[in-house]
């Protein structure tokens, strides 16, 4: 560290200090983390549901995170107030939990209660009726958490392309003016088929 000084006058000087700075480390805590607020992910998973995500809120406060599952459940990975988790085929229902841990110690357990649901496609979302202005029409279903595949298709002569629970359907060149339209929803212990009438206004 130098210091220079100028007075006035035009006289001044300088000087040189050497401080040596010791890393003291990390900031120790003074009390435990507070209980994660929330845990984000399906409360509702198919039968065999991969690969499905949990999380909590991050805490500056906490240092990591303990994660409990039941049983039939598998943490696949984890990464700090994340874990992704395969759910058997015998599972029913459970509770997810997780606390936030440091030095000082460990909050309560958040609870996550998760359930083993069956495939019930409620409703085909989308216009039935298509105008001549409106012959590319969009059309989705309500997502399943473990759903292993959607299968979309469409009859009189339209064009239909789909990607997951959503589909797009094309008139221009349809055939007739009334078809239906097929969704087909398939899990690792059942499949469910969804079929809604619609009428275009060629």
């Amino acid at each position: 560290l130098t210091y220079t000084f100028v007075d006035s006058l035009g006289c001044g000087g300088s000087a040189t200090a050497t401080i040596v700075v010791n890393n003291c480390g990390p900031i120790p805590c003074t009390v435990a983390p507070y209980q994660p607020i929330k845990i984000y992910g399906p409360q509702k998973v198919l039968c065999g549901a991969t690969n499905i995500t949990y999380t909590c809120p991050l805490d500056t406060n906490a240092s990591t995170y303990e994660w409990l599952v039941p049983s039939t459940v598998t943490i696949v990975s984890q990464n700090g107030n994340s874990i992704v988790v395969n759910f058997s085929t015998s599972y029913t229902n459970g509770l997810i939990q997780v606390r936030a841990v440091n030095d000082c110690g460990a909050s309560d357990w958040r609870k996550q209660p998760v359930q083993k649901s069956s495939i019930q496609i409620n409703k085909i979302k989308g216009h039935r009726i298509v105008c001549p202005n409106e012959l590319v029409q969009d059309y989705r279903i309500d997502g399943f958490a473990g759903a292993t595949s959607y299968v979309w298709s469409v009859t009189g002569g339209a064009l239909i392309t789909y990607n997951g629970n959503q589909a797009t359907v094309d008139y221009t060149n349809a055939t007739s003016r009334n078809g239906r339209i097929y969704v087909t929803v398939t899990s690792l212990c059942e499949t469910k088929t969804r079929s809604e009438e619609h009428t275009s206004e060629l």
